[in-house]
């Protein structure tokens, strides 16, 4: 029999140890899982919401975590429970050592006894061993006027399977005339370096400075919308305290494209399960000229193939830059569980209709300026 304990507070004494424990046995584990990860997104964004770690045991034996919490939304009455990490996290899960129809009948069943208005379970990814076993469930137990399924986001990756040469000869022959052109352009003006930061690195408090300012100034050129401005001190706190916590493992990655001794292109990441994925991403809009943000891709795939790892993740978003580099896509889904009644149904037509037209909406972006959501934030 499978039975459910909720924790509420990331420090309980062994919630670290089995979590690593019960994570290095799932199939296909990511960085948005791992305990260090959600547990510092907790500190810096957990205010106001309640964590609702559910851990499920069949006897003593710990089978599953669903890393959850309660949020209440402000300036209503609507209640929510949705991953921890939301809006950060590229991809998300529950964390099951092996998916069974039991353990998450288990789970949903708890979930139904907190009386949310909606389950909104975003960014599941398409290889996750779970997401069918959900689908399975949830078709059991819920009318289906009640279940929304459906595909928000791709996600563009490279699986590596030969040496540099032969991914590289293997992209469009314009394309990589135009990589090559670009780098001896900008090698006649100056000293180009790439330099590939991680673990303990002394500099590596300098250099996030440094990528924060250049982030937040090409955005603010732009004046476009910003869904992680550095503008908002807590992000760069964010960031720097992930940084701090991944440097003994080597999880974080940090790219830099240097050009006469200034910080011209970057891209921050991470490296887990022998997968680089990149998180965030720009470059110094005075260089555009020489595509430094192209650049810096050019040098880091080559820099991941020659070490040996077997994927660069591009994740969230197809935008046109990585589908030059990417050879797959896959998609996240969002599966989202919306009870009765009239609060229900606004909730579902605001997350199902409205939100999503508003954030595919160029003039509402625009409008929403990166000024406009740096003042919303206090800064």
């Amino acid at each position: 029999m499978i039975t459910i304990e909720k924790i509420t507070n990331f420090d309980d004494a062994n919630l670290k140890h089995m979590w690593t424990e019960l994570l290095a046995e799932c199939q296909a584990p990511h960085i948005f899982l791992t305990y260090e990860w959600l547990s510092t997104w907790w500190e810096s964004y957990g205010v106001g919401k309640e964590l609702a770690i559910l851990v499920a045991k069949n006897g003593e034996t710990i089978v599953a975590i669903a890393p959850l919490m309660i949020v209440h939304q402000r300036f209503s009455p609507v209640k929510t429970i949705e991953f921890v990490g939301t809006g950060f996290s590229d991809y998300h899960d529950f964390i099951i050592r092996e998916a069974h129809e039991e353990v998450l009948s288990a789970i949903f069943d708890y979930l139904d006894s907190i009386g949310a208005h909606a389950i909104r379970l975003r960014h599941i990814p398409e290889w996750s061993a779970n997401l069918p076993v959900i689908r399975k469930v949830l078709n059991e137990r819920y009318d289906a006027a009640n279940v929304s399924d459906q595909e928000i986001v791709e996600c563009p990756y490279i699986q590596f399977t030969g040496d540099w040469e032969s991914y590289f000869n293997s992209l469009p022959q314009k394309f990589r005339a135009d990589v090559r052109r670009r780098i001896r352009r900008i090698e006649e003006n100056g000293e180009l370096k790439y330099i590939r930061v991680t673990g303990n690195d002394e500099n590596i408090t300098k250099y996030l400075e440094q990528v924060f300012d250049l982030h937040q100034k090409n955005w603010e050129s732009r004046n476009f919308r910003c869904f992680f401005s550095f503008a908002n001190s807590r992000n760069r706190e964010f960031v720097k305290k992930i940084t701090e916590r991944f440097a003994d493992k080597n999880w974080y990655t940090l790219l830099l494209l240097i050009f006469d001794d200034q910080i011209v292109a970057y891209t921050y990441g991470f490296t887990y399960n022998n997968t680089v994925s990149l998180w965030n991403t720009s470059y110094d809009l005075e260089y555009v000229k020489f595509a430094v943000g192209k650049i810096v891709h050019r040098y880091l795939i080559e820099d991941y193939i020659t070490n040996g790892f077997e994927k660069c993740d591009f994740m969230r978003g197809v935008e046109p830059y990585k589908m030059e580099w990417c050879n797959s896509v896959l998609k996240n889904y969002e599966i989202s569980i919306y009870s009765s009644g009239p609060i229900s149904k606004i909730t579902a037509y605001y997350y199902l209709t409205l939100k999503p037209y508003l954030e595919t909406n160029d003039t509402f972006n625009r409008l929403l300026s990166v000024k406009f959501i740096s003042k919303l934030l206090g800064k």
